[in-house]
């Protein structure tokens, strides 16, 4: 007789058989079944036929057999496409009905549901307490507040507390703005700057920068020169900070020379070097290697003032050279402004009384540069006749004592002079004025056309100055070191005689007879009569061009246009050094060329004649000469 334990365990366990066999309605009408296709299939048709409707039942028994819940109007998972859609669309589309398509179906987990990634979020989500998180609000680390702010924070409370109904969460709202949270501040706007505001702002910071590095070298030299070399700390302190000083200065004239509104040479400034002042050996070694690159410069560029105004500033401490250079640098077709403040460099000492310049000048370089320092600055102009008296009476004598060494300084009070004439080429001078707007005025016109008139109140002093030199060097009519300055005059009144205009405001005081006579003079020595009667330039036909010193000093003049042939200046085999050397073949060039221009003034209407008989030149007397040489006949 089987054991009445074995017999309750069999029963339980066919018992377990037959429910495990049995399936619930997955739409909750509560019956149950057998877990076989035609029971379930039976079910649905007799109890739950308007859910059939459009669904697939081979699909539908699959997933009751799975134990997966049906809602209401939940299709059968099998039915559905991948993506979400319904079957009838996404289906089709594809590979035919679900029917047709073998399936890999994976055994049922035990595990909890969880969130898929790639399957989209349902309306309504399910809660999931391995995703439930808590809002969180933004705040930075303060070292105020010390750990326990955020260690409180970190750790989970140690209180037993009742857990908490799942909820469905909702969307989190966005945080609070937390006070203690630094908002970002906009830029500040920035003012623009002026190139000229860059340019003082930087020469201001290189000033003081001079003044502390001065005042380092001296403390440096002060305190290297104590037997006692241990510095104490107030020492130490006091250099340290006179250093730190002069470190801050080399800043900010670099951030000043760098700024993003820097022009390209305001930002090559901090490359420079200035030139030594201390040794005389090295500042004339880099004085003549500037000097060098910038006449080439100025070769190449001739009407440049810029060049002549640095040329200016080498030529120190030759006034007289400087003063050159400076009228040159404002009277060429690109003038240069700047040079009207620097050539005050060279004035303002003179105009001082008792100037540190006053002491190494010679008298009569003083007394010319500092009567062009009045007609420039207009200043003191009561003081510029003595100035200029003074230079005139020592003009004579002068010249007789240096003799060759002169010529050098004739064309450059030459052309400074003429350059006074152009009220060193302000716009508001009458001859200016008449150049920039020459029209056909330069076509030759009828013989005294502006005779009489009376001269522009701007030109009295400059007149006075230009023709009290012109009647000293003229008397020296038999020295041949005055040529270069007569060169230079004569190139100057050919330009005016071509401007009937300008040149009445100069003709009734030069001093046509004295360059006549000297003229004369120079026919003297002289028997090639048709080549001074020629058109064409007197040169050599076969010879390279070869210009004298004072062809390179007028070079780039506004007054010297039309006077050289186009390749003059093309010899290239001339060396710098030998531009401004004088040869004794020079003098008979010099006479050839003085000769020329003077018959090329007569045919051109001046006062000046030519006799082609007796190969004189003459002067057309005017109204003037006329009644004093009929007072002079009476008296006798």
């Amino acid at each position: 007789m089987p054991d009445p334990k074995e017999q309750t365990i069999s029963a339980s366990f066919i018992s377990h058989l037959r429910q495990q066999s049995r399936l619930s309605c997955p739409l909750g009408c509560g019956d149950t079944f057998v877990a076989n296709d035609e029971r379930i299939r039976d079910h649905f048709k007799t109890k739950h036929s308007d859910y059939l409707e459009g669904k697939d039942i081979a699909g539908l028994i699959r997933d009751v057999k799975k134990g997966r819940h049906l809602g209401p109007t939940q299709e059968p998972l099998s039915t559905r496409d991948p993506g979400g859609g319904p079957s009838g669309v996404s289906g089709a589309a594809d590979a035919g009905s679900s029917s047709q398509r073998p399936k890999h179906i994976r055994a049922q987990s035990t595990s909890p549901p969880r969130r898929s990634r790639a399957r989209a979020p349902q309306d309504t989500p399910t809660f999931d307490p391995d995703f439930q998180r808590g809002t969180q609000q933004g705040k930075l680390w303060n070292p105020e507040e010390g750990p326990s702010g955020s260690a409180a924070r970190a750790r989970p409370s140690s209180s037993s507390k009742p857990p908490k109904t799942p909820t469905t969460p909702r969307r989190a709202d966005p945080p609070e703005e937390d006070s203690s949270t630094p908002r970002l501040i906009k830029q500040p706007e920035t003012r623009p700057i002026s190139q000229e505001q860059l340019v003082a702002e930087v020469k201001g910071i290189y000033a003081g920068l001079m003044m502390v590095e001065s005042k380092c070298i001296e403390v440096d030299n002060a305190q290297s020169s104590q037997n006692d070399t241990k510095l104490n700390n107030e020492q130490w302190q006091a250099l340290i900070a006179l250093h730190r000083t002069l470190l801050h200065e080399h800043h900010d004239f670099f951030l000043a020379s760098q700024h993003p509104s820097a022009s390209p040479a305001l930002k090559r400034l901090a490359s420079k070097m200035a030139i030594e002042d201390e040794d005389i050996r090295d500042r004339e070694v880099w004085t003549s290697v500037s000097r060098h690159w910038y006449s080439k410069a100025s070769d190449k560029a001739p009407t440049t003032g810029r060049l002549y105004h640095h040329l200016a500033i080498l030529a120190r401490p030759n006034a007289l050279q400087q003063l050159f250079y400076y009228t040159k640098a404002l009277c060429v077709p690109i003038p240069f402004a700047s040079a009207k403040e620097s050539i005050m460099t060279l004035f303002d000492p003179l105009l001082v009384a008792g100037g540190y310049q006053q002491s190494r000048l010679a008298p009569i370089d003083l007394a010319f540069v500092k009567s062009h320092g009045i007609l420039f600055s207009r200043k003191q102009l009561n003081s510029f006749r003595p100035a200029a008296d003074e230079f005139l009476g020592l003009l004579n004598n002068h010249i007789g004592r240096l003799m060759k060494r002169w010529m050098e300084a004739g064309y450059y009070i030459a052309i400074a002079n003429c350059c006074g004439l152009l009220s060193y080429g302000r716009e508001e001078n009458v001859i200016m004025k008449l150049i920039h707007n020459q029209g056909d005025e330069n076509q030759p016109q009828p013989v005294g056309s502006g005779t009489g008139a009376k001269p522009s109140s701007d030109l009295e002093n400059p007149l006075y100055l230009a023709m009290g030199t012109h009647e000293v060097v003229f008397h020296r009519r038999d020295d041949v070191h005055v040529l270069p300055y007569v060169h230079v005059v004569m190139v100057f009144m050919f330009y005016l005689v071509r401007l009937p205009n300008a040149l009445q405001h100069v003709e009734h005081l030069f001093p046509w007879e004295l360059l006549s006579l000297l003229l004369n003079e120079l026919l003297n020595s002289y028997d090639s009569y048709d080549r001074i009667r020629s058109d064409e330039f007197p040169r050599e036909t076969n010879d390279p061009p070869r210009p004298i010193p004072e062809d390179f000093a007028l070079k780039g003049l506004g007054f010297v246009d039309n006077y050289y042939p186009p390749d003059w200046f093309s010899n290239d085999k001339i060396d710098d050094d030998e531009k401004y050397f004088e040869m004794a073949s020079m003098t008979d060039v010099r006479k050839e060329r003085i000769l020329w221009l003077g018959y090329k003034m007569a045919q051109s209407g001046s006062r000046l004649t030519y006799d082609e008989d007796t190969n004189r030149f003459g002067v057309i007397p005017t109204a003037e000469t006329e009644g004093d040489a009929m007072d002079v006949d009476e008296t006798r």
